[in-house]
């Protein structure tokens, strides 16, 4: 697990001094990722009305810049199975 990134002082003091001026935080919270994304899926006919579905995600998402919680790296995968019936 990745270390966060130092937070130049003169953010942490614009932050300080900002009085409800938000003009500064925008830059405290620099959110940078990158997200790769892939689904595939499929289906069995049984009959005209009943069929068998499945299908398959992989998300993976990588941090570039770990700031309000830290690095938040991560990869997903999700299976799903069906069966689909028409009416």
């Amino acid at each position: 697990m990745g270390e966060m990134p130092a937070v130049p002082q003169e953010v942490t003091d614009n932050i300080a001094a900002a009085d409800y001026d938000f003009s500064s935080i925008n830059q405290y919270s620099d959110l940078d990722y990158t997200q790769f994304t892939v689904s595939a899926g499929a289906e069995y006919v049984l009959s005209p009305r009943v069929s068998l579905t499945a299908d398959a995600t992989y998300s993976d998402l990588t941090d570039d810049k770990g700031y309000v919680y830290g690095v938040e790296t991560g990869s997903l995968y999700v299976v799903r199975t069906g069966v689909k019936i028409g009416f």
